[in-house]
């Protein structure tokens, strides 16, 4: 599809020729996962003869057609290989989109993703915890063979002698997406923003730039002020910038936002630029289900969902205040997404590049618990 010159929210043109892939991953429920296909992609399909009966003879490729077929074969040998660039927020609710129907949230660059691309709305997080959905992601195993099941320990183990062990992170470390890149795909890969495991990995195996930030929203560091949101975007472009030129790479850009700051009874804090959006939009309210819940769930003090739910959504104030913080945040990481494809387009290298959005989960934010 070159030539459609569609603009992007943001100032990103449109991406014709790339592979443009859209995930969206919320609690329990649905993920969105949006799929572009760079053209070159399908250029390395085998071509294989339509099958026959044992009794038909196969037809043979005429001279022009050979031809054609060892062309594509050299031309994808030399072809380099993409690059990926993952953007994996935190927190987020799969309808956290204007393109899956969000009548308020504006994300205009992440929307265009998903129109030029396909949206995957029938897939399911196993396991919709931060650390376990993140392991899950660095080691390619469900939990019940990644085994981290808490974070900063993993699984604890109980001895013959009455030892317990914290095993940790289980996956070995030139088994994770990041050293099977670096180390068997010569990719020069690149961290930027939240690990959220605890945990260290061997930097050497996994990666050659290495950014953790968790946890926090506003941050002073050195003599300036920073947004966590507009650090991770600083600090994927430093990377961007720095890389070798003759690898490909890999990045994740691993948003905190849009994660509450545990703690923090405000929760959710935006950029002060961003805090006239949304100031005259009134964010509906869905019913308040609890009640309807088994009475062993209702009546559990260790409710952690429940818990959350009274500091952010308890009252109709509340609850249009933290909803619209939220969303702030969304646009924010959207604005950071398209300034980074932006970067990527300049430098030439976008239409080279593997483009994912993906969350590790997404809580009950507008308060059905």
């Amino acid at each position: 599809m070159p030539g459609t010159g569609r603009k992007m929210g943001g100032g990103t043109s449109s991406l014709p020729a790339k592979l443009a892939l859209f995930v969206t991953i919320f609690s329990l429920s649905l993920m969105g996962f949006v799929l572009r296909f760079h053209r070159a992609a399908f250029s390395s399909i085998e071509y294989q003869p339509e099958e026959t009966t044992n009794d038909a003879p196969r037809r043979q490729l005429d001279s022009h057609e050979e031809k054609y077929f060892e062309e594509e074969e050299e031309e994808n040998e030399n072809r380099p290989p993409m690059n990926i660039v993952l953007f994996y927020a935190d927190d987020w609710r799969h309808d956290t989109l204007g393109a899956a129907g969000n009548p308020v949230v504006e994300t205009p660059v992440l929307d265009a993703l998903a129109e030029e691309g396909v949206r995957f709305t029938e897939n399911c997080v196993t396991t919709s915890i931060c650390w376990v959905s993140r392991a899950t992601l660095y080691s390619g195993q469900y939990l019940a063979r990644h085994h981290f099941e808490m974070l900063g320990r993993g699984r604890t183990v109980t001895l013959p002698n009455g030892t317990r062990i914290e095993m940790k992170f289980e996956t070995p470390q030139n088994e994770t997406i990041y050293s099977i890149l670096k180390e068997k795909g010569n990719y020069v890969v690149g961290h930027a923003g939240k690990l959220g495991l605890w945990v260290e990995l061997d930097r050497k195996l996994n990666f050659d730039f290495f950014v953790d930030d968790d946890g926090w929203h506003w941050r002073l560091i050195g003599k300036r002020l920073w947004h966590i949101t507009e650090k991770n975007t600083a600090d994927a472009l430093r990377f961007l910038m720095t890389k070798p030129k003759n690898r490909p790479f890999f990045l994740n850009v691993a948003y905190f936002a849009t994660h509450a700051v545990d703690g923090d009874k405000r929760q959710y804090l935006p950029q002060n630029a961003s805090m006239s959006m949304y100031e005259n939009s009134t964010i509906p309210v869905p019913e308040d289900t609890y009640h309807k819940l088994p009475y062993f769930f209702v009546n559990s003090p260790y409710n952690e969902g429940r818990t959350r739910w009274r500091w952010r959504f308890d009252t109709y104030d509340k609850h249009q205040s933290m909803m619209k913080n939220y969303y702030r945040m969304a646009s924010e990481v959207d604005t950071s997404v398209g300034i980074i494809l932006k970067h990527l387009e300049t430098k030439g290298e976008l239409n080279n590049t593997l483009i994912i959005f993906t969350t590790d989960n997404g809580n009950f934010h507008a308060g059905e618990f």
